[in-house]
């Protein structure tokens, strides 16, 4: 669903994606249509869908193992991802699965069958495996045919387990400053092990993970341009951390104790929890981060 109210439907069984605006009930095809195909104007099995703000979406062509975007308005899509056959290559998907993309373009997707989830820059020829891509597992370092859920952009707001939350014993976010810019959240995926340490190995393979309700989850740090900081309380109200990020590094301005940093990765410590948080892309202007984080 976009900003407007706008639901955008794929439909497997037809390959296209359909746009139903609020009291519609035809629904306009924005994507596919064409019959089943490998053509740009075409897909084959769809799986999921994601729309960035300008309205473009990006589709998990499953069948033709390829992520494709399509510009609103436009006839064919392009290929983000894959489209080079079946395979585990770099420059290959095996039955994609669920896609979300950044503000900076840069996109996420589940590459099922290779159990990985894959990160594709920007007008990239190839991609690189950010999670998982150790075959199919239980263990830590394994993912088992991973799905992403995508999320379209979402005004500011307090998020548990993927979700907005009011309720006052979730996790609360706040800002100092807070503009019209929405942002986009980067969902998480579960690992298996509830029990995951953060020790040196880990950190050096850079595993993403945050904690959730007693689970570990990998998942990538939500970016927010235009705002100077952000606040966020734990289920009890108490526990604080802010911090801001600009072109120097992240600034912590409460109780959070940086570990680590560089432009990929921050481990921060808080309230006797270590957690890793993620970005990708340059910082060239103001951002601040929002930790999603629940004490306990």
């Amino acid at each position: 669903m976009d900003e407007n109210g706008s639901l955008y439907v794929v439909d497997y069984g037809k390959d296209e994606v359909r746009r139903y605006r609020r009291g519609e009930s035809q629904g306009t095809v924005v994507a596919g249509g064409n019959g089943r195909g490998n053509r740009f104007d075409q897909l084959s099995s769809p799986a999921y869908v994601f729309v960035d703000r300008d309205h473009s979406v990006y589709i998990s062509d499953c069948g033709n193992d390829r992520v494709m975007k399509w510009v609103k308005g436009a006839k064919q899509g392009i290929v983000v991802a894959g489209g080079q056959e079946h395979g585990n290559d770099l420059t290959q998907l095996s039955y994609p699965q669920g896609v979300v993309v950044d503000q900076l373009g840069t996109v996420y997707v589940a590459d099922a069958e290779n159990d990985r989830i894959m990160r594709w820059p920007k007008e990239g020829t190839q991609g690189g495996v950010i999670i998982g891509g150790n075959s199919e597992g239980e263990q830590s370092n394994q993912l088992n045919w991973p799905i992403v859920a995508g999320n379209t952009p979402t005004p500011s707001g307090s998020i548990r387990n993927g979700q907005p939350v009011t309720n006052a014993n979730s996790a609360k976010t706040s800002s100092s400053k807070v503009s019209e810019q929405q942002y986009f959240r980067v969902p998480f995926i579960y690992s298996n092990d509830q029990t995951r340490e953060t020790n040196d190995e880990q950190k050096q393979k850079g595993w993403r993970y945050a904690h959730f309700d007693g689970k570990w989850a990998a998942r990538q740090m939500e970016i927010h341009p235009n705002k100077e900081a952000i606040r966020v309380t734990g289920v009890n109200g108490t526990d604080m951390c802010e911090l801001s990020l600009d072109e120097t590094g992240l600034t912590s301005k409460k109780s959070a104790e940086i570990l680590e940093i560089d432009f990929e990765q921050e481990w921060l410590k808080h309230g006797g929890r270590e957690y890793l948080n993620s970005h990708s892309g340059r910082i060239s202007s103001k951002y601040v981060v929002q930790l999603l984080q629940n004490y306990r």
